[in-house]
């Protein structure tokens, strides 16, 4: 954590290369199958309500450096538009399974470091349905997951920390959906926050892999700017630095 912080403090030409790192070497360990579907198939039903836009010409720096963020993490790159409603990035999948990002007016020109650590965690998220998951606390999350099962009349139980009420609003076809994906699982909280948890970390160390700014990264993650007990008191910050400053992270070239 100190290094970490340390690392921030000083000239953004510290940034790491992470630019020579498969993708595929960075994520945790095979999500369970049922949850993996259960995000794919409600968790865009979660998304934000489209903004009024106006769409970017394929020229732009803005649209340029997305195209390059999809085509790393395997996403089919869509469009981008500008929004005036729009205060922070969005992206959504379409019925064509590709991405379509939604900016600020300000970031016409290019992204700055955040938006650079947000889009990298969308490309990696929009196409298996989390998109609306990884900007927010996994306590939100996993609560927004639970309500999508309560909602398609699955059973869930307390087999862990209870999780707060979301409300969801899910079309009768989602229900259905979800219901036919789950069958008779019985999921519990605990299994709940921990794929939200694991989803999470792999959404941010998609950023960190692109941004290669753990200062940006942890920004992000904190909500606030990183100081050692905010850090230190977060789990999801404390997994991104060990993947940042780990013996065998990617920013060492020993990413396998």
């Amino acid at each position: 954590v100190e290094e970490a912080l340390q690392h921030d403090l000083q000239a953004s030409t510290n940034r790491a290369e992470m630019d020579h790192v498969g993708a595929a070497a960075l994520w945790q360990g095979r999500q369970d199958s049922v949850f993996e579907a259960l995000i794919r198939c409600a968790g865009p039903a979660l998304s934000s309500p489209r903004l009024r836009s106006n769409k970017l010409g394929l020229d732009t720096p803005a649209v340029r450096e997305l195209e390059r963020v999809a085509e790393r993490f395997g996403a089919r790159f869509g469009s981008v538009s500008l929004s005036e409603q729009a205060n922070r990035l969005h992206a959504y999948l379409d019925r064509d399974e590709s991405i379509h990002w939604i900016l600020p007016a300000q970031a016409r020109d290019g992204l700055d470091a955040g938006q650079r650590f947000e889009a990298a965690r969308l490309a990696w998220a929009v196409p298996r349905g989390a998109g609306a998951l990884v900007s927010t606390s996994p306590q939100e999350a996993a609560g927004a997951t639970m309500s999508i099962l309560l909602a398609a009349r699955r059973t869930v139980t307390t087999g862990g920390p209870s999780l707060p009420s979301v409300p969801v609003k899910l079309r009768r076809s989602v229900r259905k959906r979800v219901a036919e994906v789950v069958g008779d699982r019985v999921m519990d909280t605990n299994t709940i926050l921990e794929g939200i948890e694991a989803l999470q970390q792999n959404a941010d160390r998609a950023g960190l892999l692109w941004g290669g700014d753990i200062g940006t990264a942890l920004r992000a993650v904190l909500g606030t700017q990183p100081d050692r007990n905010a850090a230190r008191s977060s789990p999801r910050a404390l997994a991104l630095v060990h993947f940042w400053a780990a013996p065998d992270s990617p920013r060492w070239g020993t990413h396998g």
